[in-house]
């Protein structure tokens, strides 16, 4: 007996999120990330020109959740690398890039570092005035 494993899930349409994926370095590898779609058929575009409708440059995989995730992986130029993918003749465009996302999250993290900070004042002064209130 050979074991059966299967992958299920919800079955509904899903529409993919869609990422640009840049190296640091210039004039290297850049990448278009689709995730989270269902059912499989997809087709990435860079640059306004078509690059993923050959199997053997967008690599798909299936999710323990039952979605797919794809990855086109090409040479360009990094500087405005833009991203497109059409799934159920809809079109999705990319989302921020993985650094925009980093620097936004590195931003909300000062934020939140700030208002604890004046929070944590803020409660140091009220009970100093409490204590030269009682002292009184």
């Amino acid at each position: 007996n050979v074991p059966f494993f299967s992958i299920t899930g919800d079955n509904r349409v899903t529409a993919p999120s869609v990422f640009v994926l840049k190296s640091q370095e210039e004039n290297s590898l850049v990448a278009c990330l689709a995730k989270d779609f269902y059912p499989k058929n997809l087709e990435i575009y860079m640059n306004s020109t078509k690059d993923s409708s050959r199997l053997d440059k967008v690599s798909t995989k299936l999710t323990a959740q039952g979605k797919y995730n794809a990855v086109l992986v090409t040479n360009l130029e990094s500087n405005n690398v833009q991203c497109q993918a059409k799934h159920q003749e809809k079109w999705v465009t990319n989302m921020e890039t993985a650094s925009k996302l980093k620097e936004r999250s590195n931003t909300l993290a000062f934020i939140v570092i700030g208002i604890r900070v004046l929070f944590t004042k803020a409660i140091v002064f009220n009970m100093i005035m409490t204590a030269k209130l009682l002292a009184l």
